[in-house]
């Protein structure tokens, strides 16, 4: 039972982060004035997250003319998907290679996403933005021990706040890995990750 609900969980995850990249297009091009919106129109859409109380979605979007990235957040009007605006303090940060795979905490005031900037630790480093007064904050490296000198990307925080999943990309003489790991929360620290079901 325990090795078949490893499995569930790693497919979900798996399936979100593929989702993020891969699908979302589809999903958006049903959705008036994102797809459309004439402000983005050289930018393709690579990835979104909507808040669990399904009023604000949070989109990347990337420029082939300009080779960057943005963070387009849309809030919900009655049924109707509006732009509220860049994620300036986000998109704003020097020195970014590049960003994404965002995820919304439980009560709608924090994202978790992947991103590579001046301070990372590896290829890819786990961020999170919290919003504050309407404004969504500069983005805040999480640190050791979840972040290190491999590549970490599409975190997943548990709806009660105290377990975060990612994907964590490693590189050895023998293997190139991809595995689902866990990092449970003590007090108010992230604890060492752990590996979380099966070997991809």
């Amino acid at each position: 039972m325990k090795n078949f609900i490893s499995s569930i969980l790693t497919l979900l995850i798996l399936i979100t982060c593929a989702q993020s990249y891969a699908q979302v297009e589809l999903f958006l091009e049903e959705i008036p004035g994102i797809t459309n919106n004439k402000k983005y129109i050289d930018y393709k859409q690579l990835a979104a997250t909507v808040s669990p109380s399904e009023d604000r979605m949070i989109v990347q979007y990337w420029s082939k003319e300009t080779s960057s990235y943005k963070f387009i957040e849309f809030i919900k009007i009655d049924t109707v998907w509006q732009e509220k605006g860049p994620l300036t303090l986000i998109n704003a940060v020097g020195n970014a290679v590049g960003f994404g795979a965002p995820s919304f905490n439980a009560d709608g005031t924090a994202i978790y996403f992947d991103g590579t900037y001046s301070d990372s630790y590896g290829r890819s480093d786990i961020y999170s933005s919290t919003l504050i007064n309407g404004v969504w904050q500069s983005p805040v490296n999480i640190g050791p021990p979840i972040n290190d000198d491999g590549s970490q990307d599409c975190p997943w925080i548990s709806p009660d706040g105290q377990r975060l999943y990612f994907n964590l990309y490693k590189v050895s003489k023998e293997e190139k890995t991809y595995k689902i790991h866990y990092s449970q929360k003590m007090e108010m620290e992230h604890g060492l990750p752990k590996k979380y079901g099966l070997k991809i």
